[in-house]
Parts: structure tokens; C-alpha cells; sequence
């Protein structure tokens, strides 16, 4: 949901979680919070919801991270490598030195 908020550009308050950091950048591009910790997820969105520009500036970051790093042409490339580099055929190195080991 992270991807699809910055993409509309919604400011997020996330957990400090999984790939979480990867996309969302602390006091950047939203606010990252600790897992668990309920009174700082509250302070957070109060923030946030008091200081609009603030809000929107991250959003607007967000937004271009997401584009940047996750977008459909990023994804396809970053396909593009895996498939590429899967289909190189690994080199073991000659049969004189194989019949040497």
C-alpha cells in the first residue's frame, strides 16, 4: 500500500519494518516509526495532520522515489538484468585444469 499511496501522493506514516526503510525515507519522504510503539504512531499522524505543508512536501518526494525506483520501466529493466544475467553461461574454467584438481 506504501507503493500506491506515494504513487497518489498520500503522505505515510510507516513501521521501521521489512523493506519498509527502502522505499520510505525518515522525515524525507514520509515518517517512519518503530514497530509496536503506538504512542509514537499517534504522535506521528498528529504531526502530519497539523503541519499540511509538511505533509504534502513528503508526499511530493515520496511520489518521485516511487516513480524513480519503482515504476514500470525501472521494473522491466531491473527484469531485464535478472533474465540476462541468468542466461550467461558460468565458466568453470578448462578440462586440463579440471583434470588437475
Amino acid at each position: 500500500m506504501i507503493l500506491e499511496a506515494g504513487v497518489l501522493s498520500i503522505p505515510v506514516v510507516a513501521s521501521r519494518v521489512g523493506g519498509i526503510p527502502e522505499i520510505v525515507h525518515d522525515g524525507d519522504s514520509g515518517v517512519l516509526v518503530p514497530p509496536d510503539d503506538a504512542w509514537t504512531l499517534a504522535d506521528a499522524l498528529d504531526r502530519l495532520l497539523v503541519d499540511r505543508e509538511r505533509a504534502t512536501e513528503q508526499a511530493g518526494r515520496l511520489r518521485e522515489d516511487v516513480r524513480r525506483n519503482f515504476g514500470l520501466v525501472t521494473q522491466i529493466l531491473a527484469y531485464q538484468d535478472v533474465f540476462e544475467t541468468s542466461r550467461k553461461p558460468k565458466r568453470l574454467g578448462s578440462l586440463r585444469t579440471l583434470r588437475s584438481s
